[in-house]
Order: C-alpha cells, then sequence, then structure tokens
C-alpha cells in the first residue's frame, strides 16, 4: 500500500509541475524574474482528486493535497495488495481540483522528497 500511494503522490506531483510549467510559459514574457523551482511557482494551497480505473476493472479515488512544503495522500478505498504494477496497468484516470480531501490519510512527505521519487521512478522506467 505504501508503494502504490508513493507512486499516486508520484503521478500528482509530476501532473502538478507539468500544468505549473505550461502556464507559467504561456504567460507574456517580463522583467526577468529569479526562481528557484518550478514547486516555488504551485500555489501553497492545492487539493486534487484522481479517479483511477484499475486493470481489474476496480475504480479508487485519490486525493493529493499540497500544503505549503507538504505533500499527502488521502482516499477512503482499501489499497492493501496492490502496487507499482497495478498504477502502471491503468486503464483510465481523471483529475480535478476539488476543495478538500476525503479519506484517511495514506502518505505524507515534503515537495522535494516527492520531487526525488519522482525522478527516481522516471530513470527506473525510462
Amino acid at each position: 500500500m505504501k508503494n502504490f500511494a508513493k507512486t499516486f503522490a508520484t503521478i500528482f506531483v509530476s501532473c502538478a509541475i507539468l500544468f505549473g510549467g505550461a502556464s507559467a510559459a504561456a504567460a507574456p514574457k517580463a522583467q526577468a524574474k529569479s526562481t528557484s523551482s518550478i514547486a516555488a511557482m504551485l500555489p501553497t494551497q492545492l487539493v486534487v482528486e484522481q479517479t483511477a480505473t484499475l486493470a481489474n476493472g476496480k475504480t479508487v479515488t485519490i486525493y493529493y493535497k499540497k500544503s505549503g512544503n507538504m505533500c499527502e495522500v488521502y482516499s477512503d478505498a482499501d489499497l492493501r495488495g496492490y502496487g507499482i504494477n497495478d498504477v502502471i496497468s491503468l486503464s483510465a484516470t481523471n483529475f480535478r481540483v476539488v476543495s478538500a480531501p476525503k479519506g484517511k490519510l495514506l502518505y505524507k512527505t515534503t515537495i522535494s522528497n516527492a520531487g526525488k521519487i519522482v525522478k527516481s521512478i522516471v530513470n527506473t522506467y525510462l
């Protein structure tokens, strides 16, 4: 379950970085600002809901909450017994921004640690 939660946290951070980078690139060019990282461009409070259909047909809802420098993963679903292979073989998924997470806290980490997790997963699967 911990690997499953880490993987979903990785997916969330990846999507957040992609969406943050795309909106920043689309903005009109102003005076050069010094930005330390893409994570610094994300809002301080953000909750994203992911609805994923696994290869076995089970649909789970995962909530990712970013508060300041912390990332948290919540869910009502029982994720015991699921691992990285289940995440790789998702048959469908969608994301939306919501006001608050539902369920119990599954995993909590810092933004920098979540970035390290993303990097290790990308290096593993490329």
